[in-house]
C-alpha cells in the first residue's frame, strides 16, 4: 500500500521537462475543431481540453460537413503543384486560415515550400489571437520559440495581458523557473510581462500577477498605489490600501478629498462607508462640496437622500451658489419650492430682474407669465421683444455674411478642385412653406341608458306623456282583482315543494316589484270579508271608482307581433273546466284569459305592460271606456283552480296552452 501511495504522490508532482510533454492546456478559444484534426490532437490532450470554459460540461460541437467554406475533398497529392498553389492562394485570400494550414500539412510539395509559421503570422496580422493560439497548439508549433515569442509580443502590444500570461505559461518552457540560467532564460518571463504592464499604466493587472508569481520584493505594492494615485484611479487605490492595510502610508482623508475634487460622489460616499469615516464626512459636508463645485443636480439628489431638506442654511447656500453660477432658472424654481422666495435675497422679482440683466430672456418671460406679473413688467417686456428682434437681425446678418463668403469665386474654385465630379454649383431656390393648424373635436360619449328593469320603468314613467302607458292607468292596481291574500301557503311548506308553490312565490314577488316600481300611493283595503281559501272560486272584485268623463275613441292599434310570457308546463288539476268563454267587451273587470295572455293585443294590466317593457316593446294602449252606463255586476264565473307563475324571459316559441 505504501508503494502505491508513493507512486500516486510522484504522479501528482510530475514535472514537464520536454516540450513534447506539455501540461493540460487551458483552452479558452472559441473556434471549432475539424474532424480530421481532432483525432491527431486528442493524443496529447485529455478530453477536458476540448471543452470550453464557458460551458464546462458540454463538449464542442463538430463543424457540419456541408459548410459553405470546406476543404476540397480531393487530396492535394492528386493535383499538380500549380493547382495546389492556386488552391492555397484561394484559401488565404478568403481568410480561411485553418483550411490553408490543413492544405499545407496534407501536401508534401507545399510543406517544403511554405511553413505554417507564415500562416500564423498572417493570422496575427488580422489580430485573430485565439485562432493563432489554437493553430499553434493543434500543429505542435510550441517548439518554434521564435513564433511563440512573436505571438506573446503581439498580445502585449494589443493590451491582451491576461491572454499573454496564459499562453506564455502554456507555450514557453521554464517560464517561471526560480533560478534559470541567463543564457537559456526565455525572453518572456513574469517579470518582463509585469514591466510591460507597468509601462502602459496597467497597475491593477500588474499587481495581480505580482502577487500571483510572488514578486512583491521586486515590485512593491506601494509603487503600484502611487501609480494608481498618479493616474487618478482613486477607487482602485483605495481598494489596495484597504486590502494591504496601507492607511498609515497613504492618508484616506486626502484620497477622499481627491475623489470629491474630481466629482466622483458615489465613489467618495462608498469610501467613507468602507473606511467608517462618517463622523468626519457627514452628509452636510458632502453636499457642501457638491454645492461648491456647481453640481446642483447631485446636490438636490443627496439633499433628499440624506434628509437635509429641512436645513435652511444649507438650502440658502445652494441658492446663493446657483445665482453665482448663473443658474437663475433653478434659483427661481427652488426658491419657490423651498419657501424662500419671500426673503429679499431670493425675491422672485429680484431674480427676474437679474435674468433680464444677464439676457436670460426665456427665464424672465417664463416666470413673468407664471407669476402673472405682466402689468408690472410692461416696459421690460417691450425691451425684451426689442432685444430679441435685434438678436434675430444680427443673426441673419451673420448668416448672410457667411453665405456671401461661401459663394465667393475663390471658395467655389477650391471646392470644385477638391470635389471634382462631385461638385455642384450653388442654386438659389424659393420654397413656399404653408403652416396650417387643424383642430379635431372629440365629442363626448352619450350617457348610457339604465340597464336594470326597475330603472327602465322609472325612466319611462318620468319621460312618457301623461296620456300614455303608466299615467293613464287607474289609481287602483288591477292586481287587486286577484285577491292573492286569500291564498294560504302555510300548508304548502309542510309538503314537498311543487311547481304550484314555486309559481305562487314567484308571482307574488313579481307583483311586489311592479307595485314598488310604479310607486302609487297605497289604497286603503276595502271592507270585504275574506272568503274561505279555495282554489276553485275567486271572490267578486271590489266596487270600481266612478268612470272618467267621455273621451273620443283612440285610433286603432297597428297589428304587431308581441312575445308573450310563456306559461308553466303543468298539468291541470282535476275537475277543471276545459275553457272559458271571453267576457263581454263592456265588462269593467278584466278577464282571466286576457290577463294570462290569450289575447295579448287587448291586454291592459300592469303585468302585461311590464312584460312588454322587458322586451323593449311599447305596451298597447288601454281599451276605450264604455259609452253606455255601467252594467250590473255579473255573477262570478268559474275560474282556474291554480295560479301559474309569470316568466318574463323571452322565448322564441309562444305560450303553450293545454286543452283537455
Amino acid at each position: 500500500m505504501a508503494s502505491v501511495e508513493g507512486k500516486a504522490d510522484l504522479a501528482k508532482k510530475k514535472t514537464w521537462n520536454s516540450p513534447n510533454e506539455q501540461p493540460p492546456s487551458r483552452t479558452r478559444w472559441r473556434g471549432k475543431e475539424k474532424p480530421g484534426d481532432t483525432v491527431a490532437s486528442s493524443t496529447n490532450r485529455p478530453d477536458d481540453a476540448t471543452r470550453s470554459r464557458s460551458t464546462p460540461g458540454k463538449e464542442r460541437a463538430m463543424p457540419s460537413t456541408n459548410a459553405p467554406h470546406s476543404v476540397p475533398s480531393i487530396s492535394p497529392s492528386k493535383l499538380s503543384s500549380a493547382e495546389q498553389e492556386k488552391q492555397l492562394q484561394t484559401l488565404l485570400t478568403s481568410n480561411r486560415f485553418e483550411d490553408a494550414a490543413s492544405w499545407i500539412v496534407g501536401s508534401a510539395y507545399l510543406s517544403e515550400k511554405y511553413k505554417l509559421a507564415d500562416v500564423i503570422r498572417l493570422v496575427l496580422d488580422h489580430r485573430h489571437f485565439d485562432l493563432a493560439g489554437r493553430l499553434i497548439r493543434e500543429h505542435k508549433l510550441a517548439d518554434n520559440q521564435q513564433l511563440v515569442t512573436f505571438f506573446v509580443m503581439e498580445l502585449v502590444r494589443s493590451g491582451r495581458f491576461h491572454l499573454a500570461v496564459r499562453y506564455a505559461q502554456e507555450l514557453i518552457p521554464q517560464f517561471n523557473a526560480p533560478n534559470a540560467d541567463p543564457s537559456t532564460r526565455p525572453i518572456w518571463t513574469p517579470s518582463t510581462l509585469i514591466k510591460a504592464m507597468i509601462r502602459v499604466q496597467q497597475y491593477k493587472p500588474a499587481l495581480k500577477y505580482t502577487l500571483q508569481f510572488h514578486l512583491a520584493t521586486e515590485f512593491p505594492v506601494k509603487k503600484f498605489v502611487q501609480g494608481m494615485l498618479h493616474e487618478k484611479a482613486w477607487l482602485d487605490a483605495f481598494t489596495v490600501i484597504m486590502e494591504h492595510k496601507l492607511d498609515a502610508e497613504f492618508s484616506l482623508d486626502k484620497l477622499i478629498d481627491n475623489l470629491l475634487a474630481e466629482r466622483q460622489w458615489s465613489a467618495a460616499i462608498k469610501c467613507v462607508k468602507q473606511a467608517k469615516l462618517g463622523a468626519e464626512y457627514t452628509g452636510e459636508v458632502l453636499v457642501h462640496h457638491m454645492i461648491q463645485s456647481g453640481d446642483f443636480l447631485s446636490s438636490l439628489h443627496y439633499l433628499k437622500a440624506f434628509d437635509l431638506t429641512g436645513n435652511v442654511e444649507l438650502v440658502r447656500r445652494m441658492l446663493h451658489f446657483m445665482i453665482r453660477y448663473g443658474e437663475l432658472y433653478k434659483a427661481l424654481k427652488y426658491s419657490i419650492k423651498f419657501g424662500l422666495s419671500k426673503e429679499p435675497s431670493f425675491d422672485s422679482r429680484r431674480l427676474i430682474d437679474l435674468a433680464i440683466d444677464r439676457r436670460q430672456f426665456h427665464v424672465a418671460l417664463l416666470y413673468i407669465k407664471k407669476l402673472k406679473l405682466e402689468a408690472t413688467y410692461q416696459d421690460d417686456l417691450r425691451h425684451i421683444a426689442h432685444e430679441k428682434d435685434h438678436l434675430l437681425a444680427s443673426f441673419r446678418a451673420l448668416m448672410a455674411k457667411k453665405r456671401q463668403r461661401q459663394l465667393s469665386p475663390a471658395i467655389q474654385a477650391r471646392l470644385q478642385l477638391c470635389l471634382g465630379d462631385l461638385y455642384e454649383p450653388p442654386v438659389d431656390e424659393d420654397a413656399e412653406i404653408v403652416l396650417s393648424v387643424e383642430e379635431e373635436v372629440f365629442p363626448r360619449k352619450a350617457p348610457m341608458m339604465p340597464v336594470s328593469l326597475l330603472d327602465r320603468l322609472r325612466h319611462l314613467n318620468t319621460n312618457d306623456q301623461p296620456s300614455q302607458h303608466l299615467a293613464a292607468k287607474p289609481a287602483i292596481s288591477r292586481l287587486a282583482h286577484w285577491n292573492l291574500d286569500s291564498f294560504d301557503g302555510s300548508n304548502l311548506d309542510l309538503a314537498p315543494r311543487s311547481r304550484l308553490g314555486d309559481s305562487f312565490g314567484g308571482l307574488s314577488r313579481s307583483f311586489a316589484d311592479v307595485d314598488r316600481a310604479f310607486a302609487y300611493p297605497p289604497v286603503p283595503p276595502s271592507p270585504v270579508a275574506a272568503p274561505e281559501p279555495s282554489f276553485r272560486q275567486v271572490p267578486p272584485p271590489p266596487p270600481q271608482p266612478p268612470l272618467p268623463p267621455m273621451q273620443p275613441p283612440l285610433p286603432p292599434v297597428p297589428q304587431r307581433e308581441h312575445f308573450v310570457p310563456p306559461l308553466p308546463l303543468q298539468p291541470p288539476l282535476p275537475h277543471q273546466p276545459p275553457s272559458f268563454p271571453p267576457p263581454p267587451p263592456s265588462s269593467s273587470s278584466p278577464s282571466p284569459t286576457t290577463f294570462y295572455g290569450y289575447h295579448p293585443r287587448s291586454t291592459s294590466s300592469s303585468v302585461a305592460s311590464l312584460a312588454m317593457l322587458f322586451h323593449n316593446q311599447p305596451p298597447p294602449p288601454p281599451p276605450p271606456p264604455p259609452s253606455g252606463p255601467a252594467l250590473l255586476r255579473q255573477p262570478a264565473k268559474p275560474h282556474r283552480s291554480f295560479v301559474p307563475s309569470l316568466s318574463l324571459k323571452p322565448t322564441p316559441v309562444g305560450p303553450k296552452h293545454h286543452h283537455h
